[in-house]
């Protein structure tokens, strides 16, 4: 196996310190709904004027956010790049491609 894999211990919300940081957190995450992303090619950020619209499924009144839409030219640049870096990409661990998530 690659990486050791371990669940987020439980987190006990009868302590009120646990409920505050829960509720900091999903603080957080409201204030950065609505944020508009774009394309990332190549390591490149790519502005384009149309964009896809992202929607909560649960609460579909509420935009997640808006991110650039690619073209077909866009879509094969994405391509070509993603199968460019694949070769390193497979070589890297699980811990370093896990880094790119946070």
């Amino acid at each position: 196996m690659v990486g050791d894999f371990l669940n987020e211990p439980l987190t006990d919300f009868s302590r009120e310190a646990e409920r505050k940081r829960f509720q900091t957190a999903l603080n957080e995450v409201h204030a950065q709904l609505g944020q508009s992303y774009p394309l990332r090619i190549g390591g490149r950020e790519i502005w384009t004027e149309q964009r896809l619209v992202s929607i909560n499924p649960s609460q579909t009144s509420q935009v997640v956010g808006y991110v650039a839409a690619a073209d077909r030219n866009l879509a094969e640049q994405a391509v070509v790049s993603a199968q460019q870096a694949l070769s390193a990409w497979s070589r890297k661990s699980f811990a370093e491609r896990a880094r790119y998530l946070w």
